[in-house]
């Protein structure tokens, strides 16, 4: 797989933004509904894809999260497999969107390309992105 420059990653971000607001305009969510074989077969996609992610979320499913909280893995790699963080699941998703994972190491990266190799480096950029707001960042990494 090719490679993105940052500048492509910030522009794919700003896409992404575009799309889901006209989605939410257009009330796309409800007239467009995805098929439960479509949804069995990208399963299956993501799951040969990403095999360490599933070993991971398999391993630590008997941790319990607390109330309005998800676990999120800051590593797939086989010593960290149980390691998770607890956030809400509306700082989750807004983490997502601001980091892209690397298979080769199998551990996150910023957008702006610096590896996330240590639990204290996630939580760091974890608080920064819980700060301030998209346009902010978008401004950081450009």
């Amino acid at each position: 797989m090719q490679e993105l420059t940052t500048k492509a990653k910030l522009a794919r971000i700003k896409e992404n933004k575009r799309t889901r607001e006209r989605n939410k305009r257009l009330n796309y969510s409800k007239t467009r509904l995805i098929s439960k074989e479509y949804r069995k077969h990208s399963g299956r996609k993501y799951k040969v894809k990403y095999p360490e992610k599933l070993e991971a979320h398999n391993a630590s499913r008997h941790i319990k999260s607390p109330a309005g909280k998800q676990k999120h893995h800051w590593s797939y790699n086989q010593e960290h497999k149980t390691d998770v963080i607890f956030i809400s699941k509306a700082l989750h998703d807004k983490l997502h969107t601001y980091l892209i994972y690397d298979s080769k190491f199998n551990m996150y990266r910023t957008i702006g390309g610096v590896l996330l190799d240590t639990r204290i480096k996630h939580n760091c950029y974890l608080m920064m992105i819980s700060d301030i707001n998209h346009e902010q960042i978008l401004k950081l990494f450009m």
